[in-house]
């Protein structure tokens, strides 16, 4: 534009940039906007659009990697060339750092706000107490932020709940369990878990525990006095009151707003409701009779609760991502038949062995992977759009908004049964088994 005479007068429709004239030349001139105003960038697929860099840039659920180099190691440093050895557990805390659980190393990692990754705990396999830098934990699986900012540690190769004070202190500290792996209820090391996976708190400073190996749901109250919330001990996949229900395998576990936990009951396929006040215990996605809709998990490892309500599942045995209802209304967000590492859209993204998975306040979910020793970030997911066909690839239309499901996949059709051949049907775009 030129021969301008007002600001107004160079007007490029823009809303992301700062449209001025230049009084001695009369020319336009269009600089790039504050960062962070909303805006609309035209795709009926994106949410939460924003001005970045003088471009409205909307949310449409890309993957990308945030640490890990995709091979085992130890390494610290920034993100992309630090390296992990099977991921599991993630928390964040208020701050938004992110502490990880790097099971096969042994250790506690920290993802810091500027993307450095850290070892804060850890050194060896084995069992020690004391200075962070000389603590030992066994396959430490999952992590839990107090109220008071302390993290729990599930450390559970050593059937044990350790303490550190990140920050503030620099001692590991045992608080529950002791040497060997059992089941009793009672406090500190008179309680005994049996490789317990994933651990969450709640805002009055209780931790509940899913304790894998004894089937049961413990619950750590102030002065970590432990007892058992639901679970009869017994592998099974009963729903009911707390002491009558079962599971098999009790993996990762979050709380929602209104005090109901959520279970990854991986060894059954199911994600179970309890409740904290009672333990009475429902099945709301898998199992004979499902009582939700859209794809079940087949191998959940880990739930997240985002603060929108919708639940994030990571299944393993779909390696890839879920999202349900509270309902139990499911859709497969991300899925891959071969296992990788590719970023970018997010129903072309390829994973391995996805492990835990955790939510963070701008509504992004993260994924940890143990079988690609990566941490990845998907950006908030605005549409979900899923057929249920396990050979398609479902996206959303920007121009329309509208699912669309293209051209037919390579998706697995395995149906868990060695006696039938299982393949995709291009022509429906489902998987058939003969």
């Amino acid at each position: 534009c030129s021969g301008c005479k007002l600001h107004a007068d160079c007007d490029d429709a823009n809303p992301c940039t700062v449209d001025t004239c230049a009084a001695d030349s009369g020319i336009c001139g269009h600089a790039a906007g504050p960062q962070g105003v909303a805006c609309d960038d035209g795709s009926k697929c994106s949410a939460g659009d924003q001005c970045a860099g003088g471009k409205c840039v909307g949310i449409h659920g890309e993957v990308a990697l945030q640490a890990g180099i995709s091979k085992a190691g130890q390494a610290d440093g920034p993100g992309p060339a630090a390296s992990f050895n099977g991921p599991t557990g993630m928390v964040f805390d208020p701050k938004g750092q992110l502490f990880i659980a790097d099971t096969d190393n042994n250790r506690i990692r920290l993802l810091t706000n500027w993307g450095q990754v850290l070892r804060i705990a850890g050194f060896t396999k084995g069992f020690a107490d004391g200075h962070f830098n000389s603590a030992r934990f066994s396959a430490p699986r999952d992590l839990a932020v107090g109220p008071d900012g302390t993290l729990v540690i599930v450390d559970t190769g050593n059937s044990r709940i350790r303490r550190f004070r990140y920050g503030w202190e620099d001692q590991v500290s045992t608080v529950a369990g002791d040497a060997k792996a059992g089941f009793a209820d009672g406090i500190g090391a008179n309680a005994l878990f049996n490789a317990p996976g994933g651990i969450v708190a709640d805002g009055s400073g209780r931790f509940f525990v899913a304790d894998t190996g004894n089937n049961r749901v413990r619950v750590i109250a102030p002065g970590w006095k432990v007892s058992t919330l639901a679970g009869s001990g017994v592998s099974g996949a009963d729903d009911g009151p707390g002491g009558q229900a079962s599971f098999k395998a009790p993996a990762g576990i979050d709380l929602d707003s209104k005090g109901f936990l959520w279970l990854a009951d991986s060894g059954n396929g199911r994600i179970r409701r309890i409740s904290t006040k009672d333990g009475s215990t429902a099945t709301v996605a898998g199992g004979a009779a499902d009582p939700g809709s859209g794809p079940a998990p087949l191998v959940p490892m880990d739930i997240a609760v985002g603060a929108d309500g919708w639940l994030y599942i990571a299944d393993t045995g779909h390696n890839g991502l879920l999202r349900m209802s509270e309902a139990g209304h499911r859709a497969v967000l991300s899925k891959s038949a071969l296992q990788g590492g590719a970023d970018g859209a997010l129903w072309l993204a390829l994973w391995d062995t996805p492990a835990a998975v955790a939510v963070a306040s701008d509504g992004a979910v993260w994924l940890s992977e143990s079988g690609g020793h990566r941490i990845r970030r998907v950006a908030a997911v605005a549409s979900v759009c899923g057929d249920g066909k396990g050979c398609t690839g479902d996206h959303c239309d920007p121009k329309t908004g509208d699912c669309a499901w293209g051209a037919v996949v390579q998706q697995s059709c395995d149906d868990g049964d060695a006696s039938t051949s299982d393949w995709c049907d291009k022509a429906t775009g489902s998987c058939a088994h003969k």
